[in-house]
């Protein structure tokens, strides 16, 4: 099997999970890592080393504080020409032009059981809505709306009336592995028509909380 070049957009936390199974996989060539600029904040809420650190130590290219809407964005991701780019947690829209560039397309790695809790935090809003399931789904982006391609792969998890925002997103981070392990194969060997479409009818949105 050739092996596909892969580029990551991530941030620390759930990022470190797929930078691991990317690394890991034999018909994968991670060739670069783009991350915001690395600052002390509390996100992801639990004990994590920063994915700065981790791909430096790893020797992959890293690519800090790109701004994607900006054209130089696009014009070194087409240099790059990956053939699938993986999104996990990224806190910026990915624009159209980026969109078309990947052949085998853009998978994003959401904590939810899309098309539920759709939007940046749906681990705080499942807790704030006592909700008795969540999980991790892989789907594609296809445009510039959240959260709202195409399906490829979902992992369920119960939780635990002891689970804090901290201990669910930790629990969602090592699920992810799993989940994205099985959207890689999948990707690989079915057309994106393939894959179905989310059900707008269930869809919901939520906010980043208020502090």
């Amino acid at each position: 099997m050739d092996k596909i070049k892969v580029i990551l957009f991530a941030m620390t936390g759930f990022g470190n999970n797929a930078f691991k199974v990317l690394k890991r996989q034999p018909f994968i060539e991670l060739i670069g890592v783009f991350t915001p600029k690395r600052k002390e904040t509390p996100f992801p809420y639990y004990k994590c080393r920063k994915i700065q650190d981790e791909v430096i130590d790893n020797g992959i290219a890293l690519y800090e504080g790109s701004i994607l809407k900006e054209t130089k964005a696009c014009e070194l991701l087409r240099a790059l020409s990956p053939d699938l780019i993986v999104v996990s947690t990224f806190r910026q829209i990915i624009p159209e032009d980026i969109i078309s560039i990947p052949k085998l397309g853009i998978v994003n790695i959401h904590p939810s059981l899309l098309p539920k809790y759709r939007g940046p935090t749906p681990t705080h809003w499942v807790l704030a809505n006592r909700e008795k399931q969540t999980g991790i789904t892989i789907h594609f982006i296809e445009d510039e709306r959240i959260d709202s391609g195409r399906i490829i792969a979902q992992r369920r998890l119960d939780i635990l009336h002891s689970d804090t925002e901290g201990i669910l997103r930790k629990k969602l981070a090592a699920l992810s592995e799993k989940a994205l392990v099985d959207a890689l194969l999948l990707v690989m060997k079915e057309d994106r028509k393939a894959f179905i479409a989310q059900d707008e009818k269930k869809a919901s949105y939520y906010p980043k909380p208020k502090v």
